[in-house]
């Protein structure tokens, strides 16, 4: 079969004559519009820019990882950011926040206080290296949020009723459980 990059001849008459079919232009502006509004489709943020500036925080290129063959061997696309945890700090004004780091993210952040965030999990350098900006962000934002109070026993308007029935609860639940367990056999 002979493949033509053109459509073929007969569809383009009749695209002439449905051309010719068209109402004058004096009609057109009567008749309702036959293009339809096009829906608004939700943005999304495909850049990379982090929520702290770029002098804050180093970022260094890395041999990445598991499998991958000769690109994972001799090109260095994992990407590892560093940055100090009292910077991110002092950037959003809260002291609150390097002990909120700590705390949710110990197993990032070094004995000497930086945050390290690795990305080893696409095959280029820019997709690894927005991939853990974009994670640096998403852990900034969950930064701002503090901590909720939720030790029942640090709050003063509950009643000492209240804290009564509250370890009356918790012996029953301790004599409960204490008869869990293996099984003894005393013969």
């Amino acid at each position: 079969m002979f493949y033509s990059p053109h459509p073929p001849l007969h569809t383009i008459r009749q695209a002439l004559n449905h051309v010719r079919t068209l109402p004058s232009p004096s009609i057109l502006p009567s008749l309702p519009s036959p293009i339809l509004p096009i829906p608004q489709i939700a943005s999304f943020s495909t850049s990379s820019s982090p929520p702290l500036p770029p002098s804050l925080y180093k970022i260094s290129y890395v041999r990445s990882s598991g499998p991958g063959g000769q690109n994972a061997n001799k090109v260095s696309t994992g990407v590892q950011l560093r940055v100090p945890v009292e910077d991110v700090a002092m950037h959003l004004n809260d002291k609150d926040v390097v002990r909120r780091v700590k705390e949710r993210y110990k197993s990032l952040v070094s004995p000497s206080g930086i945050l390290i965030l690795k990305g080893t999990v696409h095959r280029t350098q820019s997709s690894n290296k927005s991939d853990v900006l974009n994670r640096l962000k998403s852990l900034i934002d969950d930064v701002k949020v503090p901590d909720k109070e939720r030790d029942m026993r640090d709050i003063e308007f509950v009643s000492d009723r209240g804290k009564k029935v509250r370890r009356e609860e918790k012996g029953r639940r301790k004599k409960k459980k204490s008869n869990r367990g293996a099984v003894k056999n005393y013969d």
